[in-house]
């Protein structure tokens, strides 16, 4: 399963470690995913979302601004 949210398409960015003599080694910076379960048209599906989007979602199950997202009750 790949490490991107299935929300927003965040992904694995890749990056530089420097060390004090200049020498660089690849390295990788994976996105903060968690589980959740939404209800989406209708059904119930287990989803891997960022914390960032995580946070948009309000009490109510709207994600900016669009109602097709909802929370299920009683279940994180």
């Amino acid at each position: 399963m790949a490490k991107v949210c299935e929300i927003c398409g965040k992904k694995t960015e890749v990056g530089n470690l420097v060390s004090h003599a200049h020498n660089k080694s690849k390295t990788r910076n994976y996105p903060n995913l968690q589980y959740k379960k939404l209800m989406y048209k209708g059904e119930v599906k287990k989803v891997r979302i960022c914390t960032k989007c995580l946070k948009r979602i309000d009490k109510d199950g709207t994600y900016k601004g669009y109602s097709y997202l909802t929370p299920t009750l009683g279940q994180s």
